[in-house]
């Protein structure tokens, strides 16, 4: 299934623009540019339909648990409401598509052009935030600056990114700039963000790869602290260039210090939970219908994609999306292959933040990242099976 070349640069930044259109879909939406949302669906879709031969690396039962959602939340729907909401279950149908491109992009080869093209997409927009909020000394708090200024840039969806980008790339980059620079710049993202469960995770990733990095390669565990040492130094110190830098972590410093104490974001979540409890002992079989539950809930999403799924499908629509979760999870902690670290840590941390903050119906970068670790699996399984063949015949 490889595909070389220009091609597979050409898909790969397609996809990685897929991948990341939650940071545009805002401004897009405030320019009325939803054409562009479309172009870049249709140009991914057209990516898998060029190589359908993807589909059969997914096991079966996780191919028929996803399934079985995505036909039971139609049902639902059908059986409530009468009629389905085109554009949520488009919305629904892309999970699974955004789960065959993970497998796709790895299986051809094109996952280190994907991250490569991915970091270029980020880092203007990351740089366009410190830049607007450089003009204001630094000073604004930076959840309600950027949500007011920059078309709801949303500072969750940032992090994740950050998150996922210094990972990878503190992990599999090619030579300096992609080891250190990258990572330290990406990690610095997620420390100005106030992103708690971003900052949170990163900071146990860190501490999981450092022992590594001390057992593999002491020399680049020490290089990397020690630049992260300057940085740090350059920050605090008065009459540094980089001192006024240090007020735009004073936003993150509060959130982390109230993580503990007083935290309205905590309490709207148990709100929210109090809510769905209501709509969904009212709507246990068959939920109130796709793409509806905000609607039910006073015009906030839940906030979590499996209590979503039960809010909108019911009983039997979360039960099938929680099975695909649970299977993949006992594929991906039980059986070895290379590259398990990384994406496994991804998908732990990506279905934790779907599963606190974000909402089902954009959770392709869930799914795709899902497919990404499946797809390391079933070629550690391959060669295994040829290396077993190899070992009979030779016996």
């Amino acid at each position: 299934m490889r595909t070389a070349g220009w091609v597979l640069l050409f898909k790969s930044s397609v996809l990685a623009l897929f991948v990341l259109l939650p940071l545009f879909r805002p401004i897009l939406i405030v320019y009325n540019a939803v054409a562009a949302i479309y172009l870049v669906f249709f140009l991914a879709f057209l990516i898998l339909l060029s190589d359908v031969r993807v589909l059969r690396l997914a096991p079966p039962r996780l191919t028929f648990s996803l399934g079985a959602f995505l036909v039971l939340a139609s049902l639902s729907s059908l059986v409530v409401n009468g009629d389905v909401r085109g554009d949520v279950l488009g919305l629904l149908f892309f999970l699974l598509v955004s789960f065959y491109l993970g497998l796709w992009l790895v299986v051809c080869g094109g996952i280190h052009h994907f991250f490569r093209v991915a970091a270029v997409i980020f880092i203007p927009v990351a740089l366009y935030i410190v830049w607007c909020l450089s003009r204001n000394s630094f000073s604004y708090n930076t959840y309600y600056y950027w949500s007011n200024a920059l078309f709801k840039i949303d500072y969750l969806t940032l992090s994740l990114y950050a998150f996922l980008l210094a990972l990878y790339f503190g992990l599999n980059g090619r030579g300096a700039l992609e080891q250190y620079g990258l990572p330290l710049f990406f990690f610095a993202v997620m420390l100005i963000s106030g992103a708690r469960y971003s900052i949170l995770f990163a900071g146990i990733a860190l501490m999981v790869v450092g022992y590594r990095a001390l057992r593999q390669s002491p020399g680049k565990l020490f290089t990397l602290i020690g630049i992260a040492g300057v940085v740090l130094t350059l920050a605090v110190v008065e009459g540094s260039i980089l001192k006024p830098l240090s007020k735009i972590l004073e936003y993150s410093v509060y959130r982390l210090e109230n993580l503990a104490g007083e935290d309205h974001s905590v309490d709207s979540r148990l709100l929210l939970i109090d809510r769905s409890e209501e709509v969904i002992m009212s709507n246990f079989f068959f939920g109130v219908g796709v793409g509806v539950s905000a609607d039910v809930l006073g015009g906030i999403y839940p906030h979590n994609l499996l209590l979503e799924a039960f809010i909108d499908g019911g009983i039997f629509c979360a039960l099938a999306l929680l099975l695909f979760f649970v299977f993949l999870l006992q594929m991906l902690i039980r059986q070895p292959y290379q590259q398990k670290f990384w994406t496994l840590l991804a998908f732990i941390y990506l279905l934790g933040a779907f599963l606190k903050s974000f909402s089902l119906y954009e959770s392709r970068v869930l799914f795709f990242f899902a497919g990404v670790a499946l797809a390391y699996l079933r070629i550690q399984e391959a060669e295994n099976r040829i290396r077993e063949k190899a070992s009979y015949v030779a016996s």
